[in-house]
């Protein structure tokens, strides 16, 4: 099995991102912003298996874009009829937004899962929220013996009518208390994960233990500018960690950065790095990408990466 290998479930969306005054942008978002960033830091070492659906319609334009990566393999990408998911974010604030999203695929089956690339970690990026349904969750679980990494990102979201999202906040979320080894979500996910209140350090670090003896390894609380709370445990231990947002330039957009830095920390993890020092990494990389308005510029990570002396390379210290 190759050392850089990694398999990312989840949806390409086609984004609309509105801001108050301007024109819209149009780029490639949810898995795209992952994907991209395994790309330029695998930099043609390792293999990246996209586990996705893409609409016919525009199918070849994305897939044009993943073959500027060689590590992108595109076995297991699945076509659908008709346009791609598409979702308009219409941004009031810097970080407050509403969200419609048509054009969705159909959820996964168990068997349109099968075969499972042969990788080091699987990536469940809950882009849409529909990827799959628990079950097929379990079962795919079940079938992997590889470290899985979730993130829940919209799986709490419902649909109105005209398609915007919404949280589900009175639903009971406790099956999913139990579900990847390296479990990611924001300060508002994890409210409704856990279906009460969450709002000082110790509420996230209660939470996050709790979510340790459910099963996973690491728990990662992301806040956009304000950094992100990472909880593990080593041995019989647990720890814990504020890691720093990374301010490159001024922040113009949020969109996608929790999905690169997801890809970042993937990324690092495979190179043998602890929880903390991938989450910093994975930072910087997230913090790059705020400074960007468009995915389409995530192309020049590893240009920026160079002029700002941030080594993609990680030799693990060995304690004698």
């Amino acid at each position: 099995m190759e050392k850089l290998s990694a398999a990312v479930l989840g949806t390409v969306c086609c984004d609309e991102i509105q801001r108050n005054g301007n024109d819209p942008d149009f780029a490639y978002g949810g898995i795209f912003y992952s994907l991209v960033t395994l790309g330029q830091l695998f930099n043609g070492k390792g293999s990246i298996y996209p586990v996705c659906k893409i609409g016919a319609e525009d199918y070849p334009k994305i897939i044009k874009q993943f073959t500027k990566y060689s590590s992108i393999k595109p076995d297991y990408i699945k076509r659908y009829p008709g346009k791609n998911n598409t979702v308009v974010l219409k941004y009031y604030s810097q970080e407050e937004r509403k969200e419609y999203s048509t054009n969705l695929p159909a959820p996964f089956t168990i068997g349109e899962l099968i075969p499972i690339p042969d990788v080091r970690l699987y990536l469940i990026n809950f882009i849409s929220g529909i990827e799959m349904g628990y079950r097929t969750f379990r079962a795919l679980r079940k079938r992997l013996n590889t470290p899985v990494y979730v993130d829940l990102h919209s799986l709490f979201l419902g649909f109105r009518k005209n398609s915007e999202r919404y949280y589900r906040m009175k639903e009971d979320w406790s099956h999913w208390h139990s579900s990847g080894d390296i479990v990611q979500m924001n300060r508002t996910e994890a409210t409704v994960l856990a279906g009460r209140p969450l709002s000082t350090k110790n509420d996230f670090l209660n939470f996050g233990n709790y979510l340790l003896t459910k099963g996973a390894d690491t728990v990662i609380f992301t806040n956009s500018s304000k950094g992100s709370l990472i909880i593990w445990k080593s041995g019989k231990r647990t720890f814990h960690k504020l890691v720093q947002p990374y301010k490159y330039g001024e922040a113009q957009d949020p969109t996608g950065c929790g999905d690169v830095f997801a890809g970042a920390y993937v990324f690092r993890y495979l190179q043998g790095a602890d929880p903390p020092e991938a989450a910093g990494f994975a930072s910087k990389v997230a913090g790059i990408r705020a400074s960007h308005m468009l995915s389409s510029e995530l192309h020049n990570l590893k240009l920026i990466l160079k002029e700002k002396k941030i080594s993609t390379s990680f030799q693990k210290s060995i304690v004698t």
